[in-house]
């Protein structure tokens, strides 16, 4: 619902247009959705999730006196756009909602700034400034995840990564970055080396199925472009699921294969 109240007042899409230091763009796994929302017919098994993450890149390093005076300015709009959905659900669906702000880690809804931790190494080159969470409260007390923002930093990320000409109501990235972003995770699914990482692993990972809706999803954006730049990724997730479907392999087959096959591939554009 969060999705259509956007995409009709567009309460989301410049929050942050005058800081432009700021690039904030819905993560993979809900932008997938959406497009495929938007061009597909039908309702794809591996492409659904309930995850509105939003990923906010700053497009510069910056110090830390910077981080700890412009962070508080991104939440307190997120808030703010947050507040303004939940005093329409009030109004409309769902009266005495209430919006609840955490900051994990601690017990307030001040986020710390952190600039030291990284995130996806070697395959993404990523610091963690800052995360938060936001959550409907009902009037009967259930507590349900609305959003999730990140501040982050990545080189190389522009505002150029954002696709305009379509409204999905939150800026959303084009499919080439998608491409791009997708095929990182999956490394970091499969060759990952924390625990974190680990679990997402799509063979024998806890949270398995987390590791195989990103093999899904980067096959569904390759179907949105022509571009033959991106045959060698096609190629890839082509190779990397029929491993995964393989009824004659085991799991440690599968988990071999998939590591050797990710090892011997190279990225085109060496990204």
């Amino acid at each position: 619902m969060l999705v259509e109240y956007a995409k009709k007042t567009g309460r989301f899409m410049h929050l942050l247009s005058d800081l432009p230091v700021f690039v904030p763009v819905v993560a993979s796994g809900m932008a997938v959705k959406m497009y495929a929302d938007q061009f597909s017919s039908k309702k794809l098994k591996y492409l659904q999730t309930n995850d509105l993450d939003v990923t906010v890149f700053t497009r510069d390093r910056l110090s830390a006196s910077a981080l700890r005076r412009l962070i508080p300015i991104v939440y307190k709009r997120y808030d703010e756009a947050c507040e303004d959905y939940v005093k329409y659900l009030n109004e409309t669906t769902e009266p005495d909602s209430v919006l609840v702000k955490r900051c994990p880690g601690t017990h307030d809804s001040k986020c710390p700034v952190s600039l030291i931790r990284k995130q996806g190494q070697p395959f993404f080159n990523r610091n963690v400034y800052a995360f938060k969470k936001y959550y409907v409260k009902s009037a009967e007390g259930e507590l349900r995840e609305l959003m999730d923002v990140v501040i982050v930093h990545q080189p190389g990320i522009t505002p150029e990564i954002v696709n305009r000409r379509v409204r999905f109501g939150f800026p959303v990235p084009k499919v080439n970055y998608l491409i791009r972003e997708l095929t990182s995770m999956i490394r970091v699914d499969i060759l990952g080396k924390s625990s974190f990482n680990k679990k997402r692993h799509p063979v024998n990972g806890t949270e398995s199925l987390k590791g195989v809706k990103d093999l899904h999803r980067l096959q569904y954006i390759l179907t949105l472009t022509r571009d033959r730049a991106f045959d060698k990724h096609r190629m890839l997730v082509k190779h990397l699921l029929n491993i995964l479907n393989k009824k004659s392999y085991s799991d440690e087959t599968k988990s071999m294969r998939l590591r050797e096959v990710l090892l011997s591939w190279v990225d085109p554009k060496g990204k």
